[in-house]
């Protein structure tokens, strides 16, 4: 069944006038309301896909629905062909490596449909998140995106042309964009802005945590890396592989959107692989209310609340469009428990944890028994440095449920905080003792025992983990962890290479493998192929201790002395006690 038809049954079942804008002919009819859960940065949707429960990721940047292959294989879909010359493109990578899958049955809002197809690409998003929902759903209907609130919604619009349909902004007033007209088959959400004076061409994209500007037009507005106030921000990554880049925050003095514009503002910026200027980020949804009139080609927006572009650095708010308040915009009288919820963690993922307390804080009055409400304020209030409220949540939710994994791993890694590592390994204990043989949660208990220094029960829950999930998205990142642990004991150093290669097959020029196969490579004696994984690392990762620590002892070892000098000099600048650390682990220069 193809997306079109999707709606129009959905339509059949939710034919609602959701509101009358002020033209007398307009209406726009609710077709598809989808409730959102965010996790960190991802907009997450409840869906079925061949009868198991699983959630997709909601990306505008995303021309079709996509799972990774690995995710695929988990729902039993029958995969085909992808047509001759079907790539995938990403932040900064392409992949030609595409199947197309057929789910036989796929359930969203409540509603079942057969043979849907998935892109198959990629290398998986890790956490939570089975694929991607994507423009081939998102175009063929107008959309709001209500992420405040923790809603996204989809509308059928009749006789709107020129019509304001922000419907909620009422006299508050709001901000419209021209967007692009769709060609060749392309259905981004796309138009323009412009930049320190300049314009630039921008994609809203949901799919994108931080907004991140391309390098070329930040040099199109004046800024550069090694300019004044421009500093590094690590690396950043897209779903295809290979797609690693370096990245900088950047001041700029003005940007306006629309009718929308913001001064004296930081963004993020790389050398992004795409053909538009800027990626505008769910920093931006965070902060906005959002309608897409796929029909008019025009995007209606208020501004919510919060920072527009997340730095680091202190929020900037735009200068144009009234705040509503951060709170959202729907009624509180008519949020349940799980609505409260919902839309704190919109908050969390913005980084208004007071919001989310404050919200948490009725959700849990509404539901009192309900712990997984207790264990995400406990969450919440541990970013506000306030441990012994959210120890005590932690607590009556152990004991509404004493066998809550999330709850004792959260306990285990505040009590880690607080310098209380015994009564931690209690907790961690306790929560081996509650998993079931191939709970998925042991991937996560044994990431909390590493950080509890626990490494052989670590390890041996990473056996269990990894032998019971071999198409899991999060695989590499575990068999990485196994590595690195392996190679920190100088033990099973064939297995941990075997891990690090496995997982570099999975995330190819993946910085932190690299770095874990450096090491096993330096416990081998293989000085030259170190220094190889370590320069690749360290490209996108330049003041990592460890592996310019391992690469000073790697060039130390081959006779480079001023190599291998420098090297562990600029490890001591970036942490202090590096040779202690190393030393523990019978490492020394």
């Amino acid at each position: 069944m193809g997306c079109r038809t999707v709606l129009i049954a959905l339509a059949a079942a939710l034919s609602t006038v959701w509101a009358q804008p002020a033209w007398s002919a307009c209406k726009i009819t609710l077709i598809a309301e989808l409730p959102v859960t965010m996790d960190g940065d991802r907009a997450m949707v409840p869906v079925k896909i061949n009868g198991v429960d699983t959630k997709l990721v909601v990306d505008s940047g995303s021309f079709f629905n996509m799972v990774s292959p690995a995710s695929a294989a988990e729902f039993h879909m029958v995969l085909d062909p992808a047509p001759d010359g079907f790539v995938v493109e990403g932040l900064n990578g392409r992949t030609e490596d595409v199947k197309i899958g057929k789910a036989a049955n796929f359930t969203v809002a409540g509603i079942t449909y057969h043979n849907v197809r998935f892109v198959v690409a990629g290398t998986g998003l890790g956490g939570d998140g089975a694929g991607l929902l994507g423009q081939n759903v998102l175009d063929v209907a107008d959309v709001e995106y209500d992420l405040p609130d923790g809603i996204i919604r989809l509308f059928r619009e009749s006789d709107c042309h020129g019509a304001n349909l922000a419907y909620w902004a009422g006299s508050q007033g709001h901000s419209e964009l021209a967007l692009d007209e769709p060609t060749n088959g392309d259905t981004d959400t796309a138009g323009w802005a412009t930049l320190n004076g300049v314009r630039i061409h921008v994609q809203f994209d949901t799919g994108t945590g931080d907004s991140m500007l391309s390098l070329r037009a930040a040099q199109r507005a004046g800024v550069k890396p090694g300019d004044p106030g421009v500093v590094a921000a690590g690396y950043t990554s897209g779903i295809t592989a290979h797609s690693y880049l370096r990245a900088w925050i950047a001041p700029f003095s003005s940007f306006e959107l629309g009718d929308e514009g913001i001064k004296n503002f930081k963004l993020e910026i790389g050398a992004m692989g795409t053909d538009v200027d800027m990626l505008v980020g769910m920093d931006f949804f965070h902060s906005h209310r959002v309608f897409v009139s796929n029909d008019q080609n025009r995007m209606f927006f208020t501004y919510t609340g919060g920072p527009v572009f997340r730095t680091e650095h202190p929020p900037t708010a735009p200068v144009a469009a009234a705040p509503t308040g951060a709170g959202g915009s729907a009624d509180a009288s008519s949020l349940t428990a799980d609505g409260y919820a919902r839309r704190a963690a919109a908050e969390v993922s913005r980084r208004d944890q007071r919001g989310a307390v404050a919200d948490l804080d009725s959700a849990i009055a509404l539901a009192p028994n309900e712990p997984a409400y207790r264990v995400r304020r406990a969450e919440a209030e541990d970013a506000l440095d306030k441990g012994d409220a959210a120890l005590a949540d932690l607590d009556a939710a152990l004991k509404l449920d004493p066998r809550d994994i999330d709850a004792l791993i959260d306990r285990a890694d505040m009590r880690l905080d607080q310098s209380m590592a015994d009564e931690a390994r209690i907790d961690l204990k306790a929560a081996e003792a509650a998993l079931k043989p191939d709970d998925d949660q042991r991937h996560d208990v044994a990431m909390a025992e590493l950080r509890a220094d626990m490494e052989p029960a670590a390890l041996h829950q990473l056996d269990l983990w990894i032998t019971g999930h071999p198409n899991d998205d999060r695989l590499a990142g575990a068999l990485n962890a196994r590595c690195w642990t392996k190679a920190l004991r100088n033990e099973d150093l064939d297995g941990a290479l075997a891990d690090c290669n496995h997982a570099l097959m999975l995330e190819p020029g993946a910085p932190d493998i690299l770095g874990s196969r450096g090491l096993v490579r330096l416990r081998r004696g293989e000085y030259e192929k170190a220094i190889v994984d370590y320069n690749g690392s360290l490209k996108l990762q330049p003041n990592h201790a460890w592996s310019l620590y391992g690469r000073g002892l790697a060039e130390l070892k081959l006779g480079r002395s001023a190599e291998g000098q420098a090297d562990l000099a600029a490890a001591r600048r970036a942490d202090k006690d590096m040779d202690a650390i190393a030393e523990k682990r019978g490492l020394k220069p």
